[in-house]
Protein backbone atom coordinates (compact mmCIF):
# COMPACT_ATOMS: atom_id res chain seq x y z
CA UNK A 1 0.00 0.00 0.00
CA UNK A 2 1.41 3.23 -0.71
CA UNK A 3 1.95 5.13 2.31
CA UNK A 4 3.65 9.14 3.14
CA UNK A 5 6.70 7.53 3.32
CA UNK A 6 6.36 5.16 -0.15
CA UNK A 7 5.56 7.54 -2.77
CA UNK A 8 3.55 6.48 -5.52
CA UNK A 9 4.98 5.11 -8.87
CA UNK A 10 3.90 7.99 -11.16
CA UNK A 11 4.98 10.16 -8.48
CA UNK A 12 8.66 8.41 -8.98
CA UNK A 13 8.19 8.84 -12.05
CA UNK A 14 7.48 12.16 -12.62
CA UNK A 15 10.23 13.21 -9.76
CA UNK A 16 13.14 11.00 -11.14
CA UNK A 17 13.19 11.80 -14.96
CA UNK A 18 16.62 12.63 -16.77
CA UNK A 19 14.41 13.66 -19.95
CA UNK A 20 16.52 16.72 -21.30
CA UNK A 21 19.22 16.42 -18.40
CA UNK A 22 21.86 15.09 -21.21
CA UNK A 23 19.51 16.85 -24.30
CA UNK A 24 16.49 15.51 -25.95
CA UNK A 25 18.43 13.81 -28.38
CA UNK A 26 20.41 11.69 -25.56
CA UNK A 27 20.09 7.95 -26.49
CA UNK A 28 22.95 7.02 -23.46
CA UNK A 29 20.83 7.74 -20.50
CA UNK A 30 22.78 7.33 -17.12
CA UNK A 31 25.55 6.18 -18.44
CA UNK A 32 26.81 9.82 -19.29
CA UNK A 33 27.73 9.67 -15.63
CA UNK A 34 30.60 7.64 -16.93
CA UNK A 35 32.96 10.71 -17.41
CA UNK A 36 36.91 9.39 -19.14
CA UNK A 37 38.44 11.07 -16.23
CA UNK A 38 35.65 8.29 -13.77
CA UNK A 39 37.32 5.38 -16.49
CA UNK A 40 40.76 6.51 -15.26
CA UNK A 41 40.25 6.28 -11.86
CA UNK A 42 38.60 2.87 -11.80
CA UNK A 43 41.29 1.48 -13.88
CA UNK A 44 43.34 2.14 -10.77
CA UNK A 45 41.63 -0.37 -9.00
CA UNK A 46 43.51 -3.22 -10.91
CA UNK A 47 45.45 -4.88 -8.36
CA UNK A 48 45.83 -8.31 -8.45
CA UNK A 49 44.59 -8.83 -12.25
CA UNK A 50 41.82 -11.60 -11.25
CA UNK A 51 38.81 -11.35 -13.39
CA UNK A 52 35.65 -12.57 -12.48
CA UNK A 53 33.36 -13.17 -15.83
CA UNK A 54 29.59 -12.19 -14.67
CA UNK A 55 27.69 -13.58 -17.17
CA UNK A 56 25.22 -16.61 -16.86
CA UNK A 57 25.88 -19.37 -19.82
CA UNK A 58 23.33 -19.33 -22.18
CA UNK A 59 20.03 -22.19 -21.47
CA UNK A 60 18.83 -23.81 -24.62
CA UNK A 61 15.90 -25.48 -23.25
CA UNK A 62 12.75 -24.41 -22.25
CA UNK A 63 12.68 -23.81 -17.84
CA UNK A 64 9.77 -22.38 -16.08
CA UNK A 65 11.49 -19.05 -15.62
CA UNK A 66 12.58 -18.97 -19.18
CA UNK A 67 9.61 -20.61 -21.22
CA UNK A 68 10.93 -19.16 -24.72
CA UNK A 69 13.79 -21.93 -25.27
CA UNK A 70 16.86 -20.69 -27.39
CA UNK A 71 18.19 -22.58 -30.43
CA UNK A 72 21.70 -23.59 -30.95
CA UNK A 73 22.26 -26.18 -34.50
CA UNK A 74 25.74 -27.00 -35.51
CA UNK A 75 26.26 -26.37 -39.27
CA UNK A 76 28.80 -29.08 -40.43
CA UNK A 77 31.32 -28.49 -42.80
CA UNK A 78 32.41 -31.11 -45.54
CA UNK A 79 35.84 -30.46 -45.78
CA UNK A 80 36.20 -31.30 -42.24
CA UNK A 81 38.69 -28.49 -41.56
CA UNK A 82 35.98 -26.28 -39.62
CA UNK A 83 32.87 -26.04 -37.65
CA UNK A 84 30.27 -23.61 -37.46
CA UNK A 85 27.21 -23.29 -35.65
CA UNK A 86 24.06 -20.94 -35.74
CA UNK A 87 22.33 -19.73 -32.39
CA UNK A 88 18.84 -17.54 -31.86
CA UNK A 89 17.63 -16.20 -27.86
CA UNK A 90 15.41 -14.32 -27.35
CA UNK A 91 18.04 -12.22 -24.54
CA UNK A 92 15.48 -10.39 -22.01
CA UNK A 93 14.24 -12.83 -18.88
CA UNK A 94 15.33 -14.39 -16.20
CA UNK A 95 18.09 -16.77 -17.80
CA UNK A 96 20.81 -14.69 -19.74
CA UNK A 97 22.68 -12.13 -18.73
CA UNK A 98 21.89 -8.97 -21.13
CA UNK A 99 21.60 -5.29 -21.01
CA UNK A 100 18.53 -3.59 -21.75
CA UNK A 101 18.53 -0.55 -24.27
CA UNK A 102 17.00 2.36 -23.26
CA UNK A 103 13.15 2.33 -25.22
CA UNK A 104 12.60 -1.34 -24.09
CA UNK A 105 9.96 -0.63 -21.81
CA UNK A 106 7.96 2.13 -21.84
CA UNK A 107 5.93 4.17 -19.01
CA UNK A 108 2.50 5.68 -19.20
CA UNK A 109 2.90 5.82 -23.63
CA UNK A 110 6.65 7.32 -23.29
CA UNK A 111 10.04 5.73 -23.31
CA UNK A 112 13.15 7.97 -21.97
CA UNK A 113 13.61 11.37 -22.91
CA UNK A 114 9.59 11.68 -23.46
CA UNK A 115 9.69 9.56 -26.83
CA UNK A 116 5.98 8.36 -27.18
CA UNK A 117 6.73 4.62 -27.43
CA UNK A 118 4.38 3.96 -30.35
CA UNK A 119 6.36 5.94 -32.32
CA UNK A 120 9.57 4.13 -31.20
CA UNK A 121 9.12 0.56 -31.69
CA UNK A 122 8.48 -0.31 -35.07
CA UNK A 123 8.15 -4.21 -37.17
CA UNK A 124 11.99 -3.49 -38.01
CA UNK A 125 13.15 -2.77 -34.36
CA UNK A 126 13.61 0.56 -32.42
CA UNK A 127 14.24 4.06 -33.92
CA UNK A 128 15.65 5.68 -30.83
CA UNK A 129 17.32 4.50 -28.03
CA UNK A 130 18.20 0.79 -29.20
CA UNK A 131 21.80 -0.82 -27.87
CA UNK A 132 23.66 0.92 -30.50
CA UNK A 133 23.97 3.99 -28.74
CA UNK A 134 25.53 1.72 -25.52
CA UNK A 135 28.13 -0.16 -27.97
CA UNK A 136 30.92 1.59 -26.91
CA UNK A 137 30.62 -0.14 -23.53
CA UNK A 138 30.63 0.47 -20.13
CA UNK A 139 34.16 0.93 -17.91
CA UNK A 140 33.78 1.95 -14.63
CA UNK A 141 33.92 1.42 -10.82
CA UNK A 142 31.84 -1.62 -9.72
CA UNK A 143 30.43 -1.88 -6.15
CA UNK A 144 28.70 -5.34 -5.02
CA UNK A 145 26.35 -5.12 -2.34
CA UNK A 146 26.01 -7.92 -0.71
CA UNK A 147 22.63 -7.77 1.42
CA UNK A 148 22.37 -11.38 3.13
CA UNK A 149 26.04 -11.11 4.00
CA UNK A 150 25.97 -7.78 5.78
CA UNK A 151 22.99 -9.38 7.72
CA UNK A 152 24.63 -12.49 8.98
CA UNK A 153 22.30 -14.68 6.36
CA UNK A 154 23.11 -16.93 3.83
CA UNK A 155 20.22 -15.60 1.42
CA UNK A 156 16.99 -13.22 1.49
CA UNK A 157 14.06 -15.03 1.36
CA UNK A 158 11.30 -15.40 -1.39
CA UNK A 159 9.38 -11.80 -2.20
CA UNK A 160 11.76 -9.83 0.30
CA UNK A 161 11.87 -6.33 -0.39
CA UNK A 162 15.60 -4.94 -0.36
CA UNK A 163 15.18 -1.18 0.52
CA UNK A 164 17.56 1.59 0.82
CA UNK A 165 17.80 1.28 4.13
CA UNK A 166 19.40 -2.53 3.01
CA UNK A 167 21.68 -0.67 0.61
CA UNK A 168 22.95 1.66 3.10
CA UNK A 169 23.71 -1.46 5.55
CA UNK A 170 25.46 -3.50 3.09
CA UNK A 171 28.04 -0.57 1.89
CA UNK A 172 28.87 0.00 5.82
CA UNK A 173 29.52 -3.28 6.08
CA UNK A 174 31.73 -3.18 2.84
CA UNK A 175 33.15 0.03 3.87
CA UNK A 176 32.16 0.87 0.21
CA UNK A 177 29.80 4.11 -0.67
CA UNK A 178 28.42 3.67 -4.51
CA UNK A 179 29.36 6.91 -5.88
CA UNK A 180 28.24 8.80 -8.94
CA UNK A 181 29.10 6.91 -12.26
CA UNK A 182 29.44 3.51 -10.63
CA UNK A 183 27.96 0.55 -11.41
CA UNK A 184 26.11 -1.44 -8.70
CA UNK A 185 25.55 -4.56 -8.31
CA UNK A 186 23.33 -6.10 -5.58
CA UNK A 187 23.27 -10.03 -4.13
CA UNK A 188 20.40 -11.50 -2.47
CA UNK A 189 21.17 -14.85 -2.37
CA UNK A 190 19.32 -15.92 -4.86
CA UNK A 191 21.57 -18.95 -6.85
CA UNK A 192 22.68 -20.15 -3.54
CA UNK A 193 19.18 -20.40 -2.59
CA UNK A 194 18.41 -22.38 -5.73
CA UNK A 195 21.12 -25.11 -5.33
CA UNK A 196 19.00 -25.76 -1.65
CA UNK A 197 15.76 -25.80 -2.94
CA UNK A 198 15.25 -26.29 -6.72
CA UNK A 199 14.23 -23.37 -8.96
CA UNK A 200 11.78 -20.65 -7.99
CA UNK A 201 9.00 -19.22 -9.75
CA UNK A 202 9.80 -16.32 -11.73
CA UNK A 203 6.68 -14.24 -11.01
CA UNK A 204 7.49 -14.08 -7.35
CA UNK A 205 10.88 -12.44 -6.59
CA UNK A 206 13.50 -10.78 -4.01
CA UNK A 207 14.61 -6.64 -5.50
CA UNK A 208 14.56 -3.69 -4.98
CA UNK A 209 11.71 -1.67 -3.58
CA UNK A 210 10.45 1.56 -4.68
CA UNK A 211 12.68 3.51 -2.44
CA UNK A 212 15.64 2.33 -4.02
CA UNK A 213 14.82 3.95 -7.02
CA UNK A 214 15.06 7.11 -5.64
CA UNK A 215 18.33 6.26 -3.72
CA UNK A 216 19.70 5.41 -7.42
CA UNK A 217 19.05 8.47 -8.53
CA UNK A 218 20.37 10.61 -5.41
CA UNK A 219 23.82 8.15 -6.24
CA UNK A 220 23.79 8.83 -9.99
CA UNK A 221 24.57 5.53 -10.40
CA UNK A 222 25.25 4.39 -14.15
CA UNK A 223 24.17 1.11 -14.52
CA UNK A 224 22.52 -1.90 -12.16
CA UNK A 225 22.14 -5.15 -12.14
CA UNK A 226 22.42 -8.25 -10.27
CA UNK A 227 20.73 -11.81 -9.49
CA UNK A 228 17.75 -9.24 -8.67
CA UNK A 229 16.19 -6.27 -10.45
CA UNK A 230 13.12 -5.76 -8.30
CA UNK A 231 10.78 -7.40 -6.13
CA UNK A 232 7.83 -9.33 -7.73
CA UNK A 233 4.73 -8.89 -7.64
CA UNK A 234 5.62 -5.12 -7.61
CA UNK A 235 1.97 -4.46 -5.75
CA UNK A 236 1.08 -2.01 -8.27
CA UNK A 237 -1.13 -4.18 -11.24
CA UNK A 238 -0.51 -1.38 -13.27
CA UNK A 239 3.10 -0.81 -13.22
CA UNK A 240 4.44 -4.86 -12.80
CA UNK A 241 8.25 -3.58 -12.69
CA UNK A 242 8.47 -0.32 -11.24
CA UNK A 243 12.31 -0.14 -11.28
CA UNK A 244 12.12 -0.62 -15.47
CA UNK A 245 9.29 1.48 -15.65
CA UNK A 246 10.59 4.09 -13.45
CA UNK A 247 14.86 3.63 -14.18
CA UNK A 248 14.41 2.77 -17.92
CA UNK A 249 12.01 5.15 -19.04
CA UNK A 250 12.37 8.31 -16.82
CA UNK A 251 15.90 7.72 -15.34
CA UNK A 252 17.37 6.52 -18.43
CA UNK A 253 18.86 4.17 -16.12
CA UNK A 254 21.13 1.38 -18.25
CA UNK A 255 19.78 -1.89 -16.21
CA UNK A 256 22.08 -4.97 -16.70
CA UNK A 257 19.35 -8.43 -16.22
CA UNK A 258 20.47 -11.49 -14.33
CA UNK A 259 24.26 -11.16 -13.62
CA UNK A 260 25.81 -14.08 -11.93
CA UNK A 261 26.81 -12.70 -8.32
CA UNK A 262 28.11 -16.01 -6.48
CA UNK A 263 31.44 -16.70 -7.81
CA UNK A 264 32.10 -12.61 -7.79
CA UNK A 265 30.52 -12.56 -4.22
CA UNK A 266 32.87 -14.75 -3.17
CA UNK A 267 35.97 -13.23 -4.98
CA UNK A 268 34.99 -9.84 -2.75
CA UNK A 269 35.75 -11.85 0.17
CA UNK A 270 38.53 -13.69 -0.53
CA UNK A 271 40.25 -10.05 -2.16
CA UNK A 272 38.86 -8.94 0.87
CA UNK A 273 37.44 -5.46 -0.97
CA UNK A 274 33.60 -5.03 -3.00
CA UNK A 275 34.98 -2.60 -5.48
CA UNK A 276 36.84 -3.64 -8.44
CA UNK A 277 36.93 -2.36 -12.11
CA UNK A 278 33.65 -3.23 -14.19
CA UNK A 279 33.60 -3.84 -18.36
CA UNK A 280 30.72 -4.79 -20.35
CA UNK A 281 29.46 -4.37 -23.53
CA UNK A 282 26.58 -4.98 -25.92
CA UNK A 283 26.76 -6.82 -28.92
CA UNK A 284 26.27 -4.00 -31.95
CA UNK A 285 22.99 -4.52 -33.18
CA UNK A 286 21.24 -2.02 -34.54
CA UNK A 287 17.85 -1.40 -33.37
CA UNK A 288 17.93 -3.88 -30.79
CA UNK A 289 15.95 -3.45 -27.63
CA UNK A 290 19.23 -5.28 -25.74
CA UNK A 291 22.03 -7.51 -25.94
CA UNK A 292 23.49 -10.45 -23.93
CA UNK A 293 26.64 -9.68 -22.50
CA UNK A 294 29.27 -11.31 -19.99
CA UNK A 295 30.20 -8.55 -17.61
CA UNK A 296 33.80 -8.96 -16.19
CA UNK A 297 35.01 -7.73 -13.00
CA UNK A 298 38.65 -6.98 -12.57
CA UNK A 299 39.95 -6.89 -9.08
Amino acid sequence: MTTAETPSIPELGKRLSNAGRWGLDDERGTLNFITQAKTLDSAQLIRSGRVVAAGHPFIMESTPAKPRAGYHRMLFRENGTSACDAVMIECHGYEITHVDALAHVSMDGTTYNERPFSEVITRDGLTFCSVMPLADGIATRGVLLDIPRSRDRPWLELGEEVTAADLELAENWAGVKVSRGDALIVRTGLEARERETGPLPPTVRTGLGPDCIEWLYRREVATFGGDCIEKLPSGDPKYSHPLHSVGIARMGLVLIDHIAVEELADVCVEEGRWEFFFMVAPLRIPKATGSPVNPLCIF
